[in-house]
């Protein structure tokens, strides 16, 4: 088959760093030996904050009104329908067989690329009705079965991060076959399968970044990629909505050294920023990891997620193995909030960590939430003593207000019947005026990997 992939405009949300994205790196992996593969980074000209779609008279800032765009799908939106058809312009595919939109942001669903993933969908199926129309991404099994039937114009939908399904969909479209991984449209009926599909990400290629143009994706003249070595998280904080709860797995170690080597020497960076939930899932995967990074890629630095609780032998083994930023999911230094949001963490734990990872040279980057169901002044106030007080060990905060991606209790409200309430999303920042005071910035991931 031919296949194009996409990746839609959107307005600025969380997550957009210039990164090129790791789902599509993995879906060109597994596609290439088959199928002819083409890719049109629509996503580029947003994470580079240029005037591209300014020049265009493109708002993108459109996109971000949820109703406006379900309303579009009902009864045409003139401006909305402009607006896909000039995106769509520097597109073609008279000679595609199927088009593949990404969804996903972090490896996690983005209602920030759904809308404008949609919008451009029905333009698509409206000009090329015979087209295959695909969304990928890390979708809740539960929100694909409510988008695939809620809209006609697209064909199917790939959830939970299931990659290796949309090879099966492409050989059993025509069978009527449920398909572990995939929700798809046959002959005007959904077909769905309750089974759920096990990708062992040991079995996945290594991401192949090929067909980006790795040359814009640079910032200082240096290039960061993402990487995964686990997937899944072994906490259950109430308000995270990653689909890869109360799991996890984790690849080989001696399958993490030969896929980045082999993006090293394909790409020739040697910055990565890891995307897992958290890379102290497991102490001893720490202590067969470490060594094997310092002996095999002597070269690397790279920056990861982390919860603090990380013991202090923990930190040193992954500043010896290249660990150059840890980006601690804090979120609060409360313990009632703390013990609320079922973190596992406690304000011990958070000092100790952010201490140490201190003192050992690693950047510091800190995340923050505010606007949670129950949060009171005492709770804010007593992070912002924490900010306060270890200001020197904080690099780089960033505050995410509750509701923020939108996902926090996903919904479309139009089309079930889960209409939970957000709370707080719309909320002031509260940590700005002290961060700003004491010099701490929300300086991103690359910025900080390409400085150095």
């Amino acid at each position: 088959m031919n296949i194009s992939i996409l990746t839609p405009p959107s307005p600025r949300g969380p997550g957009m760093i210039m990164s090129p994205a790791l789902d599509i790196a993995y879906l060109v992996a597994l596609l290439k030996k088959e199928h002819t593969l083409k890719l049109y980074d629509l996503r580029l000209h947003c994470l580079k904050r240029d005037d591209y779609y300014k020049k265009m008279d493109i708002d993108l800032d459109v996109y971000a009104d949820k109703n406006r765009c379900l309303n579009h799908f009902k009864d045409t939106d003139m401006t909305l329908d402009a607006y896909s058809q000039k995106i769509l312009e520097v597109v073609s595919f008279e000679d595609t067989d199927a088009i593949v939109l990404s969804i996903s942001v972090c490896q996690q669903l983005a209602l920030q690329y759904l809308l404008p993933a949609l919008c451009l969908a029905q333009k698509i199926k409206k000009d090329y009705p015979r087209k295959k129309t695909i969304l990928t991404g890390n979708c809740p099994q539960k929100h694909a079965g409510v988008i695939i039937n809620a809209f006609p114009f697209i064909d199917a939908i790939i959830f939970e991060g299931n990659e290796d399904a949309l090879l099966d969909y492409i050989k059993n479209s025509h069978s009527n076959v449920p398909i572990p991984g995939i929700d798809y449209r046959n002959d005007n009926t959904v077909i769905s399968c309750r089974e759920k599909r096990h990708t062992d990400i040991n079995d996945l290629p290594a991401p192949d970044f090929s067909l980006y143009d790795l040359g814009a994706y640079r910032v200082n003249d240096k290039l960061v990629l993402p990487y995964e070595i686990s997937r899944g998280c072994i906490k259950n904080c109430f308000f995270c909505y990653y689909i890869h709860r109360n799991s996890i797995q984790y690849k080989r170690v001696e399958k993490v050294i030969a896929d980045l080597r082999h993006m090293i020497d394909t790409s020739g960076t040697y910055l990565f920023h890891f995307v897992d939930a958290e890379i102290n899932f497991s102490s001893d995967y720490i202590s067969r990891m470490t060594p094997a990074f310092k002996e095999k890629l002597p070269e690397i630095k790279w920056s990861a997620l982390a919860i603090p609780n990380m013991s202090k032998s923990d930190i040193i083994n992954l500043k010896e193995a290249g660990c150059v930023q840890l980006r601690w999911g804090v979120e609060y230094v409360s313990k009632t909030m703390l013990r609320r949001i079922k973190k596992d963490t406690t304000p011990e734990s958070i000092v100790e960590s952010i201490q140490n990872a201190h003192m050992l040279g690693i950047n510091n980057y800190v995340t923050c939430i505010t606007g949670l169901p129950g949060e009171t002044e005492k709770d804010i106030y007593e992070t912002k003593a924490f900010i306060q007080k270890h200001a020197h060990a904080i690099d780089s905060l960033m505050e995410c207000p509750y509701g923020e991606f939108e996902l926090g209790q996903f919904s479309l409200k139009e089309l079930d019947q889960d209409n939970r309430a957000r709370q707080g999303g719309n909320r002031l920042r509260q940590y700005y005026g002290i961060c700003t005071r004491l010099g701490i910035k929300d300086k991103d991931i690359i910025t900080f990997l390409t400085e150095g």
